[in-house]
């Protein structure tokens, strides 16, 4: 059974949050955790169409595309949660 748990980034931005998954439906008993990270917040249509310009001519950064999560003591429950499932 997979057990899925959103975290919202504790600035309040839904575009900024992470899905953490428990999964233990494997036959030979082994538990994973999945974790799924949304982060993107391009503000207007001209930064949106200029990153799909580059994007279309092939450009890549080195560095990635990096955002953020925060993660309090109020929010952080779920990815306890899920280290706990591992250890167990």
């Amino acid at each position: 059974m997979i057990d899925r748990k959103i975290i919202i980034c504790d600035c309040g931005s839904i575009e900024h949050q992470l899905a953490v998954y428990k999964d233990s439906d494997f036959p030979d008993g082994n538990k994973e955790v999945i974790i799924s990270i949304h982060l993107n917040s391009y503000d207007g249509f001209l930064k949106r169409l200029w990153i799909a310009t580059k994007y279309l001519f092939g450009y890549k950064s080195k560095y990635g595309n990096w955002d953020e999560i925060i993660i309090t003591k109020d929010n952080y429950g779920p990815l306890k949660d899920a280290m706990e499932f591992l250890d167990k």
